[in-house]
């Protein structure tokens, strides 16, 4: 960002600021507070997870080489560093400390409302305590590589709320570590908990329903475009709009009913249309509000697109704001000896070609438990879930696809 062209608000809200706030500290050795001259990895870590460059026209210097000027200073002044900071008496440890900012305000605030044991603010604390052997990362879309990683490499368990990540290439990662360090990462999508999905995927498995050759889905809400002006609506956080947020949902469902169906093209388009001034736009409902008049929208309210699959082929409609005073929540599996209307999160229709019309019944159990309650008998048995990052990497790449098919205006091929 320059501050010629963007406010500095704007600026401080960009990847590589976002990045270096939700690090700090870089060390508890306060003798030890910079991420470069001390804590050279740091600097590394940052721009690896943000991409950011030098913008220098004339020196052009890569992170690993600036840092690479540090490591040597770090490495000498640390034992010096940690002697001093060890053989002083410090008035609060770095518990309390942070129990004293707004955010540890609010951490004790949940610790109360929850009936949790403790309180605090820096998740690392929770890493180093060998009592805690699962992690459950619920943090904005940008942050969940940076605290799945670290919880990975501490050797916790890890259930990473959905999207996995911002990109395909971060969740290929976490993949990787999962299994380097021999640790179960789940990620939540529990819809594939819910008792309607799992009839359905069960149908299909069974022939049921024959060839189904396509699918179409609608995940489309009336003018409720959800924290406007903050992280749902700041690219930088999310990651993107309706498509990550709600889309990922429904895409991932039929993946999971196809019984892992892999892409072989997408093409796609998004629009940004239905509050291009925050202050000026009227909700019909608003998750996670109000508007921050001074917030940011930067992210697609509205996806279209087409997907191939070597199982079928997907159609999809997505709206965080239609101006259709009705919302339309549904999947529609189209087999060619049954076809299933599913209501979202709710009950299905089963369609025969003996013109039979079958309604499902009875109440579904609560799926956010039964995914809770597997992934924890999983770590336990050293098993992987239906939702372990392995069986949910090809909805991943859906993702980047379809944002990169808008982006660049052409199908993109596999």
């Amino acid at each position: 960002s320059n501050i010629r062209t963007h406010t500095i608000l704007e600026a401080l809200r960009n990847p590589l600021f976002r990045s270096y706030y939700h690090n700090q500290p870089f060390n508890d050795n306060h003798l030890r507070p910079c991420p470069m001259l001390e804590n050279p990895q740091c600097l590394r870590k940052i721009i690896k997870e943000t991409g950011a460059k030098s913008t220098d026209l004339i020196n052009k210097e890569d992170v690993e080489t600036l840092c690479a000027k540090c490591d040597k200073f770090a490495a000498a002044w640390q034992p010096k560093a940690d002697e001093l900071w060890n053989s002083t008496k410090h008035p609060k440890n770095k518990d309390q400390f942070y129990r004293d900012t707004p955010e540890g305000k609010k951490a004790l605030d949940k610790k109360e409302r929850f009936g949790a044991e403790q309180a605090i603010t820096d998740y690392h604390i929770a890493l180093n305590d060998p009592e805690v052997d699962i992690v459950y990362v619920l943090t904005q879309n940008f942050a969940h590589y940076t605290v799945t990683m670290d919880a990975l490499r501490a050797g916790k368990h890890v259930f990473c709320e959905k999207p996995i990540t911002v990109n395909y290439p971060l969740a290929q990662e976490m993949y990787n570590e999962a299994e380097k360090q021999g640790k179960m990462l789940a990620i939540g999508v529990c819809n594939r908990y819910h008792k309607s999905v799992e009839e359905i995927a069960q149908m299909n498995r069974d022939g049921k329903l024959g060839d189904v050759y396509h699918i179409y889905c609608s995940f489309r809400g009336y003018r409720s475009i959800p924290g406007l002006g903050g992280a749902f609506t700041t690219k930088s956080q999310s990651g993107g709009g309706v498509l990550i947020d709600w889309g990922i949902h429904f895409l991932d469902l039929i993946l999971y009913v196809l019984d892992g169906a892999k892409i072989r093209s997408v093409s796609a388009n998004t629009y940004s249309k239905m509050a291009p001034v925050i202050s000026e736009y009227k909700y019909n409902g608003m998750w996670a509000g109000p508007p921050i008049p001074d917030g940011i929208n930067d992210v697609e309210d509205f996806v279209t697109g087409y997907i191939r699959t070597d199982k079928g082929s997907v159609s999809f409609n997505g709206s965080w704001a239609q101006n259709i005073g009705k919302d339309e929540l549904f999947i529609d599996f189209l087999g060619d000896e049954a076809g299933v209307r599913l209501q979202y999160g709710d009950q299905y229709t089963v369609y025969d070609n003996d013109l039979n019309i079958c309604e499902s019944s009875g109440e579904s159990p609560n799926m956010y438990a039964a995914e809770n309650r597997d992934f924890i008998d999983a770590c336990n048995e050293g098993r992987r879930t239906k939702s372990n990052i392995l069986y949910i990497l090809e909805s991943q790449k859906l993702l980047d696809a379809v944002y990169r098919s808008a982006e660049e205006n052409r199908e993109i091929v596999f």
